[in-house]
């Protein structure tokens, strides 16, 4: 798995393309996506004042999961709109892996906006992979796929 994630990390569209059409890497992708909302809970109680590192990790996975099958899902909506060929399945894997960077997030603050920026290009990468349609058309349904994903990630904290 941490081989993927640096592929992923790099950028690597052949790695894209193999985790678009094979579900063999769905389970890895969920595991991405936990591993690294457990390294921003854990930064995240490494600075003053914050909950601990259990209810945070707990609060992290849950916002990181459902944040995760939200862009999977908008984006594969926004993306075949856009004359994508997608499928959820397709899109949640790609989008999982694309996560790698947030692994960053570990290091308080500086980590989690590096991280969110790479997670951000990653995504792109992906989504033009997953759908075979143009960057332009990545970037844009990237964009509003990443807006509900930072909308659930972190308003969920205050719904559950």
């Amino acid at each position: 798995m941490l081989q993927n994630m640096m592929r992923a990390s790099m950028l690597d569209r052949s790695f894209y393309n193999v985790v678009e059409r094979d579900s063999k890497y769905s389970g890895q992708a969920a595991m991405v996506v936990a591993v690294t909302s457990i390294a921003g809970a854990i930064g995240a109680a490494l600075r003053p004042g914050n909950q601990p590192v259990i209810s945070a990790a707990l609060f992290a996975v849950a916002g990181g999961i459902v944040g995760w099958l939200a862009f999977s899902l908008i984006t594969t909506i926004v993306g075949t709109a856009l004359d994508g060929d997608t499928n959820l399945g397709e899109m949640a894997r790609v989008l999982g892996f694309a996560q790698a960077p947030m692994i960053l997030s570990i290091v308080p603050v500086i980590g989690a906006i590096i991280g969110s920026a790479l997670t951000l290009l990653a995504s792109v990468v992906g989504i033009r992979e997953a759908n075979d349609f143009s960057t332009g058309k990545a970037i844009m349904t990237g964009l509003i796929g990443w807006g509900v994903f930072v909308l659930v990630r972190g308003f969920l904290p205050f719904i559950v």
